[in-house]
């Protein structure tokens, strides 16, 4: 299925005002959902690759979301969370639990959660804005 035709659908279905031309984070690849709550990225072949929220009301059925301290966090996982690191760096800036992500804020919260496709970037999930920062509800 061709991505334009995906996107117009998956904004369809989800009631979004607003395609991803719109969202300074999505460079024309996806749709950005609830006033930029939830980004959809799509791929070339207009399959899913992730979907990314910085909003506090979207949690996991552990109840950790954005927001959420870390302390939280390792309590919820524990032993199956695995530290990532941006290339060339040592500092965890995001735990993954299978295809879930969490990134962490310097204030050592949950800035996104993001449920990616195999080989989706870390840097692309911190550079879309995280809790805290101004960008959640926008």
């Amino acid at each position: 299925m061709e991505a334009a035709t995906t996107r117009r659908r998956l904004v369809e279905a989800a009631g979004a005002a607003a395609l991803a031309s719109k969202s300074p984070h999505l460079a024309g690849k996806g749709a950005s959902l609830r006033g930029n709550e939830i980004l959809v990225y799509l791929g070339r072949s207009g399959r899913g690759t992730a979907i990314i929220t910085t909003d506090p009301t979207y949690k996991t059925t552990t109840g950790i979301g954005p927001c959420t301290p870390v302390g939280a966090l390792t309590h919820a996982y524990g032993g199956v969370l695995a530290p990532e690191s941006l290339p060339g760096q040592r500092q965890v800036v995001a735990y993954r639990v299978g295809r879930l992500l969490f990134t962490i804020t310097p204030a050592k919260k949950i800035g996104a959660v993001a449920l990616t496709a195999a080989g989706f970037p870390l840097s692309r999930v911190r550079n879309g804005g995280q809790c805290g920062q101004g960008e959640e509800g926008k």
